[in-house]
């Protein structure tokens, strides 16, 4: 009876410390497991963390570009208005009698745009319309100063009341002076009439007083039968 007790309680001891070995590995590897699987987590929330890092970056970048491209148009709208000063200063504000008017409304004009005001209906209305040759340049430079593109522009110039198409003449003129043929919209190009004529025109303005010898030149008889004097 002592050795079947004996026996009996061996067995249980062994079979408890199976057991327990058993759940301890079970237990070991659960813990193995919940550390690999948090450490998988933790890899992914850097991995994360990585790539909204890169896209932060990449945003500071393409922040750093616009605030650039925006220095840069800032300086060449500067630019714009030095050279359209400079005009002002020649042809205004020079020694030539008469000059009050047009005075008047030039700085009207740049008062305006120091302020940041944008051209309207009711505002080019108030400059006279354009009927005249000093509301007329007035009322283009505005459009011209305050534009972003020359399709801004030239749309402010030539919708309202008055004279619009003096006053998108000269809108135009400016801001194809600083912005290039390039910058009108080619839908505007497309279905122009006489487009051919009006660029060959545009061309020849430069060209022509470069190459015209009005004595047997080489290109003489070409521009006299473009341009007869007759």
């Amino acid at each position: 009876m002592a050795s079947l007790l004996h026996l009996w309680m061996v067995t249980g001891l062994a079979v408890g410390l199976t057991l327990l070995l058993a759940l301890a590995t079970l237990f070991q590897q659960l813990c193995i497991r919940g550390l690999r699987s948090a450490q998988m987590d933790f890899l992914k929330q850097i991995a994360i963390l990585r790539v909204e890092r890169r896209e932060l970056l990449g945003q500071q970048v393409e922040l750093q570009a616009a605030l650039r491209a925006e220095r840069a148009h800032a300086a060449q709208q500067e630019r714009k208005v030095q050279l359209l000063m400079a005009a002002i200063d020649e042809e205004v504000y020079g020694q030539r009698p008469g000059m009050d008017e047009t005075r008047s409304k030039i700085e009207r004009v740049l008062s305006f745009h120091q302020a940041g005001t944008l051209p309207t209906p009711e505002g080019i209305a108030e400059l006279g319309g354009g009927w005249i040759a000093e509301e007329a340049l007035s009322i283009g430079l505005w459009c011209a100063l305050m534009a972003e593109t020359f399709e801004q522009g030239v749309l402010w110039a030539v919708n309202h009341s008055g004279d619009s198409d003096s006053t998108g003449l000269i809108a135009g003129h400016l801001l194809g002076m600083q912005l290039g043929v390039e910058a009108i919209p080619q839908r505007w190009l497309r279905n122009l009439e006489l487009r051919q004529v009006i660029e060959q025109v545009a061309q020849d303005i430069e060209w022509v007083p470069q190459h015209y010898c009005g004595d047997g030149g080489e290109h003489d008889g070409a521009i006299w039968a473009r341009y007869p004097g007759w």
